[in-house]
């Protein structure tokens, strides 16, 4: 089994609004079933609300 170790800690989210967003055209992937390491729960999809998607994605380059 590999060492799963901790995720270290993230540097906040502090100034989030200053990251510009570029479109790159990049493919995106379902993590639903991804991995069994990751629990996907929609749980805005699942509490019905209206145009919640039944899942998650990430840019192709994310994984």
């Amino acid at each position: 089994m590999k060492d799963l170790s901790p995720i270290p800690a993230g540097p906040g989210v502090d100034g989030w609004q200053r990251i510009p967003i570029e479109e790159n055209h990049e493919q995106l992937v379902s993590l639903n079933r991804l991995t069994h390491r990751m629990i996907v729960r929609p749980y805005y999809y699942a509490m019905n609300i209206p145009t919640a998607i039944d899942g998650a994605y990430v840019r192709q380059g994310a994984i």
